[in-house]
């Protein structure tokens, strides 16, 4: 194992098997980069998370495949999940004929006659939880998936848990790890100890949760899938944003903590603002130390986007545990201790 920790725009970060990072510009929520992973043996070259779509991502990938010395019309494509600052650059790279390996609960919740009716669904719990309707068309874009399941003459393998990827003679795990989205997988190497982990487990960043608007727990789900990738026998973690880490149980420790003192704060919060609505408990939630934020719509749209989600993922996690009780009629959704 080397692991490279003084990473520049695209660095060698391990070289057996041989992964590049290759830092992939995009500008949301304060984070400059997506961590693109080119994993080569050989000829065999996988990309794992491309990144976003933009002539300066294109210019960054092309360079950094120039400079490592490969053809990226030659290669397969690996998306841990479908946000687009993950996968929209697919569209670009992955040419017909190409290979893309996906999580199968991604790809399912992916295609054209499912994304519609996922929209109108999203679009009518927003209303419900009190979105006002000059922001719903924009946070549900926001909220919304790539669509790249749906192009034409390439070809998708499907990854389910305990599937095997290889890159030459190299192998890696699928782990199934949803959470931040219901198809986020994993690649765990058994033979060396890494971890690349997506958005799953970040060093600083708090990993988001998905909208439960299709019936998940993601709260519980991410839990549990914190609870999967800690009992492997992990050696250092290659991450979707950051930098690369070692110590995976410390980090996950943090995490536990992190959302147990927010489950606590939303149930105060719903307690003291009986039978409100999701939007109105997310304004009025104490984010920060001093309390909830005082200029809400003056906040970057993607961060009101991300307590949102949280918000809404805690509600159903207590729902479930009854700790509080959901309220719905056809025009509202209200919450109040149970």
């Amino acid at each position: 194992m080397a692991l490279n920790l003084f990473i520049r725009e695209h660095e060698l970060v391990w070289e057996e098997p041989e992964i590049h990072v290759v830092r992939v510009p995009y500008a949301h929520l304060g984070l400059a980069h997506t961590n693109c992973y080119i994993m080569r043996s050989g000829d065999d070259v996988l990309v794992i998370d491309p990144g976003v779509r933009s002539v300066r991502a294109g210019l960054v990938l092309a360079g950094a495949a120039k400079s490592i010395g490969i053809d990226l019309d030659q290669a397969r494509y690996l998306c841990t999940h479908l946000h687009f600052d993950h996968a929209a650059m697919l569209k670009e790279l992955a040419h017909p004929g190409a290979q893309i390996l996906l999580g199968e609960a991604a790809y399912f919740n992916n295609p054209w006659n499912h994304y519609d009716k996922r929209k109108a669904l999203l679009r009518d719990v927003l209303r419900k939880e009190g979105v006002p309707s000059v922001s719903m068309r924009g946070l549900a874009a926001y909220m919304s998936e790539v669509r790249v399941c749906d192009l034409p003459d390439r070809v998708y393998k499907l990854l389910s848990e305990g599937d095997v990827v290889r890159v030459g003679p190299h192998a890696m795990r699928v782990v199934e790890t949803p959470g931040h989205t219901r198809g986020h997988i994993c690649l765990f190497s058994e033979e060396e100890g890494f971890l690349i982990s997506g958005d799953h487990v970040l060093e600083e960043i708090t990993t988001g949760l998905s909208l439960p608007f299709e019936g998940d727990d993601s709260t519980r789900d991410y839990l549990d899938s914190l609870d999967k990738v800690g009992a492997l026998s992990c050696r250092a973690v290659l991450p979707g944003h950051g930098e690369a880490f070692f110590d995976l149980t410390g980090r996950i420790d943090q995490m536990r903590e992190h959302h147990a003192l927010r489950l606590g704060q939303v149930y105060e919060t719903v307690a003291l603002n009986p039978e409100a609505r999701g939007h109105q408990i997310t304004r009025v939630m104490p984010w920060k130390k001093r309390g909830p934020f005082k200029d809400w719509g003056r906040l970057n749209p993607y961060l009101r986007l991300s307590m949102l989600t949280q918000m809404l993922s805690y509600l159903e996690f207590l729902v479930r545990a009854g700790e509080i009780e959901r309220l719905e009629d056809d025009t509202a959704r209200r919450y109040r201790i149970a």
